[in-house]
């Protein structure tokens, strides 16, 4: 086989060589990092209060109380009756 053109001693043509030069590199520049926006907090509403309807008062309370109730009250040892005669058996 016969070549009609003539390639210079690094593997490329002699008149493409001589005349272009290389190709200058082209910078590429780094990605930009993609900005993760932070989640939203939730937003978690307080419960509302419970409404508690105070008692409504009773009429037939007043109704149902003795007229000669006393307020209880505590008992004594000197008022505790004592029985001398009653004593226990073995």
């Amino acid at each position: 086989m016969l070549m009609s053109k003539s390639i210079g001693a690094t593997g490329t043509s002699s008149a493409q060589s001589a005349s272009t030069p290389a190709p200058a590199a082209i910078p590429t520049p780094a990605p930009a990092p993609i900005p993760t926006p932070a989640p939203a907090p939730i937003a978690t509403p307080a419960p509302a209060p419970i409404a508690t309807p105070a008692p409504a008062p009773n009429p037939t309370a007043a109704a149902e109380a003795p007229v000669n109730a006393q307020a209880p009250r505590s008992i004594s040892t000197s008022e505790v009756a004592t029985d001398s005669s009653f004593s226990v058996k073995p």
